[in-house]
C-alpha cells in the first residue's frame, strides 16, 4: 500500500498545517479500525457406525516359545502341540521331566531336573489357551502315580513341581495365577488356574528343569531305571 504526503510552498502556517496533515494521516492508516476474527461454529453433524463381531476360537494351536510368548506359534516336530480343539483347551505341555542317573544314597535326597528335559529354548512348560469369550475362569491340575521300575515302587518319593512364572502371548497381565504341587506323584493339584473374569486369551506358566525336585527317601531305591506319568486335566471353571 502507497503512502503520499503533498507539502505546498506557502507561510510558515501552511508548512504547519501541511505537516499536520501528514502525521495525521500517517496515524490514521496505522491505527485504522480492526475487524475481529469471526469464532468458528458447528454448522452440522454426521454419524457414522463402528461394529466388530466376534465367535469362539477353535483351535488347534501350535505351542509358543515359553522365553517369547508374543511371538507367536512355532513350527517344530520335536514340540508339538496337544492337538485339543475347541475354545479353551491345553495347548501345551512339555512331555518328560529327567533327573538323570544318580548313585544310590542312604540318605533321604533331593534332586532337581536335569538338561535332558523335554524343553522348548530354556523353560519347560504349561501352555493354556481360553477363547471362549466369556472368561468364566479355569483349572489346570496335575497327578500322577509313583515311580516304577516294572512292579518295584520307588515307595515315598515325592515330586515338588514349582508356581513358575506366569506370562502370556499378549504380554498383558490376565488375572491367571500359578501354584505349586508339592507332590504330583498322587493327588497332586492345581498348578495354574484363572478365576471368573479372568484368564482370557493364551497363557504359558513357564519354569526351568532344576527347579523341580525329587525327593527319594533314604533306603528306598534299587539299581533301575524308574518312570511313571503324570496326568494334566483341564477343567472349564476355576473350581472342582
Amino acid at each position: 500500500m502507497q503512502v503520499q504526503l503533498c507539502v505546498q510552498k506557502g507561510g510558515p502556517n501552511m508548512f504547519k498545517k501541511t505537516k499536520l496533515f501528514g502525521a495525521v494521516a500517517v496515524a490514521g492508516l496505522l491505527m485504522g479500525p480492526v475487524i475481529g476474527a469471526k469464532a468458528a461454529g458447528d454448522v452440522g453433524t454426521a454419524t457414522t457406525q463402528v461394529t466388530a463381531g466376534f465367535i469362539a476360537g477353535q483351535g488347534p494351536t501350535n505351542p509358543v516359545d515359553p522365553a517369547n510368548p508374543g511371538g507367536g506359534p512355532i513350527t517344530d516336530p520335536s514340540h508339538p502341540g496337544t492337538g485339543a480343539t475347541g475354545a479353551l483347551r491345553l495347548n501345551y505341555v512339555s512331555k518328560l521331566i529327567s533327573f538323570g542317573t544318580q548313585p544310590i544314597n542312604s540318605a533321604t535326597t533331593k534332586r532337581v531336573g536335569t538338561s535332558g528335559s523335554d524343553m522348548i529354548g530354556t523353560y519347560q512348560s504349561a501352555q493354556v489357551a481360553d477363547e471362549r469369550g466369556t472368561n468364566a475362569g479355569w483349572a489346570l491340575k496335575v497327578s500322577g502315580t509313583p515311580l516304577k521300575s516294572g512292579t518295584d515302587e520307588l515307595a515315598g518319593a515325592t515330586l515338588k513341581l514349582p508356581a513358575g512364572q506366569v506370562v502370556t502371548e499378549s504380554g498383558i497381565d490376565n488375572g491367571a495365577v500359578a501354584s505349586e504341587v508339592s507332590n504330583a506323584l498322587g493327588t497332586g493339584g492345581t498348578l495354574l488356574s484363572a478365576a471368573a473374569g479372568k484368564g482370557g486369551g493364551l497363557t504359558v506358566d513357564r519354569w526351568t528343569p532344576a527347579q523341580t525336585e525329587l525327593t527319594i527317601i533314604g533306603g528306598t531305591a534299587k539299581a533301575a531305571d524308574y518312570s511313571t506319568n503324570l496326568t494334566w486335566t483341564l477343567q472349564d471353571s476355576p473350581t472342582s
